[in-house]
């Protein structure tokens, strides 16, 4: 069975370089593991202009970048 204790054990031979790396994936593991949605994170508001937006788009509702642009004078 694998315990903490064996792991230590093991790692006292491990090079620094490779103890460098191991740090730097388990903490990659610890942050995927911590990410959340954002969409849980903004408001309701936030949510329905996004989701006006995605419809504005479905149904056709958009100008190129190029036109937007031209609309302010650039």
């Amino acid at each position: 069975m694998l315990t903490l204790n064996t792991i230590i054990e093991e790692i006292k031979d491990v090079p620094v370089n490779k103890l460098e790396e191991l740090h730097l994936f388990i903490k990659t593991l610890k942050s995927k593991k911590e990410e959340s949605d954002w969409w849980e994170e903004i408001s309701a508001t936030e949510k329905e202009l996004i989701e006006e937006g995605e419809k504005d788009i479905e149904e056709g509702r958009m100008i190129s970048h190029e036109d937007f642009l031209k609309s302010y004078g650039r």
